[in-house]
């Protein structure tokens, strides 16, 4: 039986047809792919900005409060592996506030060791983390890396509180003495920021989150 020539015709169509219609719709999802991506960069980049920003807000607050010269935020994060297979925890300052004439470290303070500050490495093994905040004065610090650290900024007199995401301990924060050694810090006025840097610290990451899924349910 010979198949007519115009159903053949009619076969190839729809083939083509189809054809095209799977290019467009391969191409509509990689620029669905695409443009989710950019949105959600641009999201991350405004989070992370008004993050700092009331992070900032919040250290210079806390460094006026303290009369101390300089008030910081650190966050541990992941820094690979050994040969042996063993974690290498790093930290990484990402916020401070200085008062003037004192110096900026935040570019110097990236991807630091954690096992190099004992006071991070308490944070991370002890049972009660809050427990081990206290005032640490440079001169009674054991000599090795972080005496050196603190020696080299000048810094007099320093002070640390552990910060939290819900139940896990994701960093740290404090403020530093260098001009004035005479001088002390209010451990429990430090403590009382606590609960608004940790809050400012945790929020962006959450409201990325909610974008991303609004986002999904969108353009799904």
């Amino acid at each position: 039986m010979t198949v007519p020539w115009q159903q053949v015709n009619g076969w190839l169509l729809n083939l083509l047809s189809l054809a095209v219609f799977g290019c467009v719709v391969y191409v509509l999802i990689r620029l669905q792919k695409k443009v989710l991506a950019a949105i959600q960069q641009r999201l991350d980049v405004g989070n992370h900005l008004e993050q700092n920003n009331r992070v900032l807000e919040l250290l210079s607050e806390l460094r006026a409060a303290t009369a101390a010269d300089r008030a910081f935020v650190f966050q541990f994060h992941n820094g690979g592996r050994f040969f042996n297979g063993a974690d290498r925890l790093r930290m990484s300052c990402t916020c401070e506030s200085v008062g003037n004439g004192i110096s900026r470290e935040q570019t110097n303070e990236q991807d630091i060791l954690v096992c190099t500050v004992q006071d991070a490495v308490k944070f991370l093994t002890v049972r009660d983390p809050r427990k081990e905040a206290k005032l640490q004065y440079t001169k009674d610090i054991p000599d090795g890396y972080y005496r050196a650290v603190l020696d080299t900024q000048g810094v007099k007199v320093t002070a640390k509180y552990p910060l939290y995401k819900a139940d896990a301990i994701v960093g740290f924060f404090g403020v530093d003495i260098v001009r004035d050694k005479t001088l002390s810090l209010n451990l429990d006025l430090i403590k009382s920021y606590a609960p608004r840097i940790e809050m400012a610290v945790n929020r962006a990451g959450l409201k990325t989150s909610v974008f991303r899924l609004l986002l999904w349910n969108i353009w799904r």
